[in-house]
């Protein structure tokens, strides 16, 4: 059973409330989702990020800016290789 992710308002909601505690399990826990997704689906040129974004998280005052640029990069190169996956496939 998949697990139910929060929705941007609920996590900026509990980021709020928790005084940005919740914001840096989210970063960590978001870079190891996009790692386990690329694992997964066997692309070898993400790595495991998360620890870095947990400790960038933890930089006050942009830390969290860093953090947010790791999940990005990661989530371009995957899109690159997969639209470079389905070139291949299809010939092109």
């Amino acid at each position: 059973m998949e697990e139910e992710k929060p929705t941007p308002g609920m996590v900026v909601f509990l980021g709020i409330i928790t005084i940005g505690i919740y914001l840096v399990y989210w970063n960590f826990k978001t870079a190891k989702e996009i790692y386990n997704y690329a694992q997964w689906e066997g692309y070898k040129g993400i790595s495991d990020q998360s620890v870095l974004c947990l400790i960038c998280s933890l930089i006050p005052f942009g830390g969290w800016l860093i953090s947010m640029g790791l999940i990005q990069t990661n989530i371009n190169t995957l899109h690159f290789l997969e639209s470079r996956k389905k070139l291949s496939v299809s010939g092109e």
